[in-house]
């Protein structure tokens, strides 16, 4: 990626730290308070309509 994006390259995997406080002191609150409670909560979901439409489970890594 440095040899097409170049310098730009650091602005796409530099880590990024972000904070919800701004929008929950306004009044938003999440579904999910951490992204692995939502990704099971997908999981789940998805899991549970495979199974009504008689599709095998897939694995998700």
């Amino acid at each position: 990626m440095n040899l097409i994006l170049g310098e730009m390259s650091y602005l796409l995997f530099a880590s990024q730290r972000v904070s919800s406080k701004k929008i929950e002191k306004q009044g938003f609150n999440f579904q999910f308070n951490n992204i692995c409670k939502s990704l099971e909560d997908l999981y789940l979901v998805q899991s549970q309509n495979d199974q009504s439409n008689g599709i095998m489970a897939k694995e998700y890594v």
